[in-house]
């Protein structure tokens, strides 16, 4: 589980080491993916959906998570 500051680099290091590592079985689970599946649907923009969907992205992030 990565957890740091917004716009820190998480998403952008997770991927690189999938690439690197892919035989590791891994599932990324992001609520700013959860925000980003909801404003495409909308067309709407990220910064004007954040605060709109930040809370329902969490609790969705919260289901994935024990799923996986």
């Amino acid at each position: 589980m990565l957890v740091r500051l917004p716009t820190s680099g998480k998403a952008s290091w997770a991927n690189d080491y999938i690439l690197k590592n892919m035989e590791l079985d891994f599932q990324i689970v992001s609520s700013d993916d959860i925000i980003e599946e909801k404003i495409f649907m909308e067309g709407l923009s990220y910064t004007k959906s954040h605060k709109k969907y930040i809370e329902f992205s969490i609790g969705e992030m919260e289901c994935r998570l024990k799923i996986h």
